[in-house]
């Protein structure tokens, strides 16, 4: 046994040291997010953390009692690996949504058919899946994770990846650099470039990292088709704007539910945005049934009966064929088809050094203080010599 892994009944008190570790980070990152400490904005990562974690562990499982047996014996073992995970889990997160239910009741003084109304809407919530198509009303917002994950665990080769075209205008926008006594020296304009500046590079990397650069890294290592998403809606080169959010991080959200963190932001309400939307739904509802969001002939033969128009085809990615569903919408239709949005660090990296929209001190600022401690970061930090927290 190394003497770095101490190893009891079947428990890594390595691996339970970096869970404790990480619920700080993420209690951190809740809590103090808005701090100018890299520690604390890269808090997301603990979240990232235990959806590794546990895919390390479904992917153990299925070495251990899946590969090389045959279906029928496959099949017996995941709905043995799926019970446990459910005995496990849902015992706790059942009691946790009843006493939120209660809180509600005696906060918001809920009568008998306020609570038939919120179950008509939420009650996905309490399969654990509100983060697909069927997800309304939640009661705890958090919960997102734990039905995530329990999907997560049922799709073990599906994978679609999305991503909003501007991701990073939000951790740009309010990051409290800008609120620092160095910015303060700073004009209004100069201050406004400057988190242009800092959204429009930022989000460029972020969501080739979210989409391209993940499929890049797993396609030689992954058994299935990769599909990639790119929601271009609010951008401001898209048909239709969101000011200072653009394509945020979160875009797909409203589409899934018109209950939504986003919903006091922005109006989602029209006519081409909820025609996206249900088409988002359709690719999304065949995907999680087939594995595919073209779906089968079966789902061909349903349209035709349904009325539903035929939906335009989803390709999958590959390194020959860089390719992702686009979704854009104007005020009154929707917008949607498979394009080459693909992309480089190193071409980014290049536009940002010919960017003369910001002074050279302004632009070296954002890279070290605003970009700096990102998903993405890792390249700017070997490019302009940033502390970085990737070693």
């Amino acid at each position: 046994m190394s003497e770095h892994k101490k190893v009891s009944q079947g428990r890594d008190y390595t691996v339970e040291l970096w869970r404790f570790v990480f619920c700080i980070v993420v209690l951190g990152f809740h809590f103090f997010s808005k701090t100018s400490y890299p520690f604390f904005r890269a808090g997301y990562l603990g979240v990232e953390f235990f959806f590794l974690l546990s895919g390390f562990g479904i992917w153990q499982f299925y070495l251990k009692k899946m590969a090389g047996q045959k279906l029928s014996d496959r099949l017996y073992q995941f709905g043995l690996y799926i019970g446990s995970r459910l005995k496990r889990l849902y015992p706790f997160y059942f009691l946790s949504l009843l006493c939120m239910l209660f809180l509600r009741t005696w906060q918001y003084r809920w009568s008998i058919s306020d609570i038939i109304s919120y179950l008509k809407t939420g009650w996905a919530e309490f399969l654990m899946l509100q983060c697909g198509p069927l997800g309304n009303e939640v009661l705890i917002s958090a919960n997102w994770y734990v039905a995530a994950m329990f999907m997560g665990s049922i799709l073990l080769l599906c994978l679609l990846m999305l991503t909003g075209s501007t991701e990073f205008s939000m951790f740009a926008a309010w990051d409290a650099y800008f609120g620092s006594a160095e910015m303060k020296a700073y004009s209004a304009a100069e201050t406004n470039a400057a988190k242009d500046f800092a959204v429009k590079y930022g989000s460029d990397m972020y969501r080739i990292f979210n989409a391209e650069c993940s499929a890049e890294t797993m396609y030689d290592h992954y058994g299935a088709d990769i599909y990639l998403c790119q929601i271009d809606y609010g951008d401001p080169d898209a048909l239709s704007q969101i000011p200072v959010l653009g394509a945020f991080h979160g875009i797909f959200v409203p589409m899934l539910s018109t209950v939504n963190n986003y919903a006091a932001m922005v109006d989602f309400s029209g006519e081409g945005y909820q025609e996206m939307a249900v088409l988002f739904n359709r690719y999304l509802k065949n995907f999680l049934t087939n594995g595919d969001p073209n779906g089968n002939l079966f789902t061909g033969i349903r349209g035709l009966f349904s009325g539903d128009s035929a939906l335009p085809k989803w390709q999958n990615w590959t390194p020959d064929n860089k390719v992702s569903m686009v979704m854009d919408a104007s005020a009154t239709d929707a917008q949607i088809g498979c394009k080459d949005v693909s992309t480089t660090y190193d071409e980014i990296m290049d536009r940002m050094d010919a960017d003369t929209t910001v002074s050279a001190e302004l632009k070296q600022k954002m890279i070290r203080n605003v970009m700096n401690g990102r998903w993405f970061s890792a390249a700017l930090d070997a490019r302009y010599g940033n502390p970085t927290l990737w070693k």
